[in-house]
């Protein structure tokens, strides 16, 4: 009797160990597949006059124009003023390969 209990909790803690490890296994493939489809990718841009808070729309259009890529936030890095670029941030939900 106290064999076959000692063998049913072994049993049972086996069974509670592979299924802790399967959801961590889960979460940790369900943050790869996230991190794969949201990236920030870095750009050198050249048209300053669409980083004016006016023109954001006209910025994002351009880009993914240019890109082929699905932007939809943009962040500024750098401006360089006398060659006239900028280093960008953009974030596309799209994969790239």
């Amino acid at each position: 009797m106290i064999v076959t209990v000692l063998l049913l909790e072994l049993a049972f803690r086996n069974v509670e160990s592979r299924a802790a490890e399967k959801e961590k296994k889960e979460k940790s493939n369900k943050k790869k597949d996230k991190e794969a489809r949201d990236q920030w990718y870095p750009v050198i841009y050249d048209n300053l006059k669409l980083l004016d808070s006016k023109m954001h729309a006209e910025l994002i259009k351009d880009i993914s124009s240019r890109t082929g890529l699905d932007i939809d936030e943009v962040r500024i890095i750098r401006i360089d003023l006398v060659s006239g670029k900028t280093e960008l941030e953009v974030h596309s939900r799209n994969l790239v390969s």
